[in-house]
This record gives structure tokens, sequence and C-alpha cells, in this order.
């Protein structure tokens, strides 16, 4: 009998573990539960590689209970894609909970692998289609929808599949606004007007999370949707100054051939970076024809276009976030100086320093007084300035500063 006692704690244990799993399982799937709309588009990252942009929608309000998706998360529901004859290719899982994008991707290799068909001839075509689920361990019954027919938008090539991308992805960040506008209950699932796409057609702060959710590439390859670049790829970013690598470029060899050639110049300072490296190179050559760039020196990593290689100005990437904390001191100093132009910055302000002190030294010393010297600095600046070793605004900068402190040992040493 005491050995019973003794159990009870235990037993009671697993009869309360029991029961919660009997009654997570037996929880009934949320909803509303809506996969809206879906597309696909060929040659995005490569030519005949594969993506899905989907819109979908899990019904949640903010607030815990009532039978919708508040009490779960995106992870707790499924998303397909098969063939029309009913082959799973690909599963994925919402991003979040609430309306939302989600996207399928497949490279060449992989797309080339599946039975997808989309121009069949002769024979039947196997068209793409889509299922939303939700978790059949979590609950029970759970639900289902689909086969959801997948609409094309592809363009023929490269350029018109980024084109029609960008500009379905700008309607439907839209749609999402749109169809969820601000009201009495202010729930997160609900957006003031132009909160998402702004009123120049352009995805927001908060509309620009819908989209990279859905498919990180996406401002590499349509940065012209994006109003707030500066937070995706740095300032004044746009198509103007990248171009994706189109073929996989090797490390030892300076060669590398690029979607468009023509937005780079001879001597420009350019970034070469993929998701696992990055250097920065400098432009010998430029061969138009076959969109080939040559580096004044070989490259030190590899880079491929399964990692998204991309060649990028590199005035133009530095809000870009460091990879495994390889940026340091050194870069901030170069971001401080880049910001204020300057082009031979270390030689320059070296030069600047040194000859600047020297001759406030020797003028201290023959007039018997530093503030001669002080006033001498701006002047050695301005000479460094005409020569094109620093701009004038750092001239500027430096002649506020010396002035201020002339005038501070004036006033300190003239008597009171």
């Amino acid at each position: 009998m005491k050995k019973i006692i003794r159990l009870l704690p235990l037993l009671l244990l697993v009869f309360m573990v029991s029961d919660l799993h009997l009654a997570r399982a037996q929880v009934a799937s949320p909803t509303p539960f809506q996969l809206i709309e879906a597309f696909y588009y060929q040659h995005v990252l490569e030519d005949d590689d594969f993506l899905v942009m989907m819109r979908y929608d899990l019904g949640a309000d903010g607030a815990a209970g009532g039978g919708d998706w508040d009490d779960f998360t995106g992870n707790d529901a499924f998303l397909d894609l098969d063939t029309e004859t009913g082959t799973t290719v690909q599963t994925t899982q919402p991003p979040d909970i609430g309306p939302g994008l989600v996207a399928f991707y497949l490279d060449a290799a992989d797309f080339a692998a599946t039975s997808i068909d989309l121009a069949v001839s002769p024979g039947p075509e196997d068209e793409p289609t889509a299922r939303l689920y939700s978790s059949p361990t979590t609950f029970t019954p759970n639900q289902s929808e689909g086969p959801f027919t997948i609409t094309s938008d592809t363009g023929a090539n490269i350029d018109a599949s980024r084109a029609a991308l960008g500009a379905r992805v700008l309607d439907l960040v839209n749609s999402i606004e749109r169809e969820n506008l601000e009201d009495a209950t202010d729930d997160p699932f609900h957006f003031d007007p132009a909160e998402l796409v702004s009123a120049g057609g352009l995805l927001t702060a908060a509309g620009d999370d819908f989209a990279i959710a859905a498919f990180a590439p996406l401002p590499l390859i349509v940065p012209n949707i994006f109003e707030n670049s500066t937070s995706v790829l740095g300032e004044d970013f746009g198509t103007t100054f990248i171009s994706v690598l189109t073929a996989n470029a090797a490390s030892g060899q300076a060669d590398v051939v690029v979607r468009d050639a023509s937005v780079f110049s001879t001597g420009l300072s350019v970034l070469l970076r993929d998701s696992n490296s990055e250097e920065v190179l400098e432009i010998q050559s430029i061969n138009s024809t076959t969109n080939t760039v040559t580096m004044t020196a070989n490259l030190v990593n590899s880079y491929t276009t399964a990692a998204i290689a991309v060649l990028v100005a590199t005035g133009l990437i530095t809000s870009l976030e460091p990879q495994s904390g390889e940026r340091a001191t050194n870069s901030a100093l170069e971001g401080f100086a880049t910001s204020l132009g300057l082009s031979n910055w270390a030689g320059g302000m070296l030069f600047v320093a040194t000859f600047g002190i020297a001759l406030l030294i020797a003028t201290g010393i023959a007039s018997g007084s530093f503030v001669l010297g002080a006033a001498a600095l701006p002047l050695v600046m301005i000479v460094a300035a005409l020569a094109g070793w620093i701009p004038l605004n750092a001239v500027i900068i430096v002649a506020v500063i010396v002035v201020l402190l002339a005038t501070v040992w004036v006033v300190r040493t003239v008597p009171s």
C-alpha cells in the first residue's frame, strides 16, 4: 500500500502528460484558412530555374482564443508544391500567421529533375499546383485547401521575368494592405493606407518584411521596388549599380561574367559577394559583348550563382550587414573617410597631419605664438584639397575645429 502511495505522484504526472498530449492532438483546425493566389516564374536567378510566389492568410486578430491562428504559429501549417498529377515536389511552411507571402524556389538543375512540365508537345502538360494544409500532428481533423492552380506570370528571359516578378510582388503586398485596412480592432494584422506600399508605389520598411520573408534574394534582383533601400542594400541603391553573376567565378583568376557589364566602368572599385564570401576588387577591363569584367587581381575566393553572387559598386554597400564579424575597425575608418569623399584618404590625411603638425610647431617656435601655426593648418589643407588628396568639405570641417580651438586658447590667455 505504501508503495502505491509513493507511486501516486508519478502516476498522476503520467496521466497529466498523456491528457495534454491527447488534448493537443484533438484540437480542431483554426479558421479562416486561405491560399489566395499563386504565380510562377522561370529565369529568375538563372536561366531555367523556377520560382512560385503565393499569397496566403492564416486568419488572426492578435488576441488569444476565438478559434483562429493566434494560439498557433506558421510552423503549424504546411504548403506543398505538387505536379498536376499529384507528385509532391517541395514542401515549405508559412513565415508567420496572419496575411503573408510564401515562395518555392528550384534552381535549374532541381527543376529539370522534377516531373513538372509547363508546355509539353506532344503529350499532356503536368502543370504545377499548390496545397495549403494544417499540421496533421497538431490538429484533428486537419484542414486542407487545394490543389490550387498556379498561374504563369513568367517572362521569356531573366530581365522580363524579374520585371514581372517585381510588379507582382508590389501588387501582392498592396493586396495584403488593401484587404486588411485598419479598423476599430487595432490589431497587428491590419494596416493603415500606404503603410506597406508607399504613395509612390514602392515597398516601405514594413512592406519589405513580407517580400523578404518570402524570398530573401528579392532585394538583389528587383531592388527598384524597395523604398527603404538603405535597410536592404545600402544608401541610394538601385539597378544601375549591381549585376548578378551569370556564371560561377573560380578563385585564382580575374574574370567575372555578369548579367550586364555596362553598369560598371574601368578603374571602378567593386565588391564581389555571395552568401559565403566577399572581396573588394578593381576593374581593369570590360568586354561588353560577353559581359565579362576583368579585375586587376585574381579572385581570392570562389563565387557561385547558386549562392546569389553579385557585383556591386562599393560606394553603395556601406549598409550591408557584416558576414561572421569580418568587418572591424578598419572598415569603420574607411566608412568615415568615404563619407567625406576621400579618394586617397590614407596617404592624403597622413600628409596633412604630418606636414600640418610640423608647420604648427615651426611657426610656433619662430613667432612665439602657436595661434599663427594653427591658422596655417587650414592653408595646408586647402593646398592638399587643390592637389586632389582630400575634398573641400574635409578642409571646412578641420578649419572650423581649428578656429574653435584657437578661440578657446585666446580666451584662456587674455587677462580678464
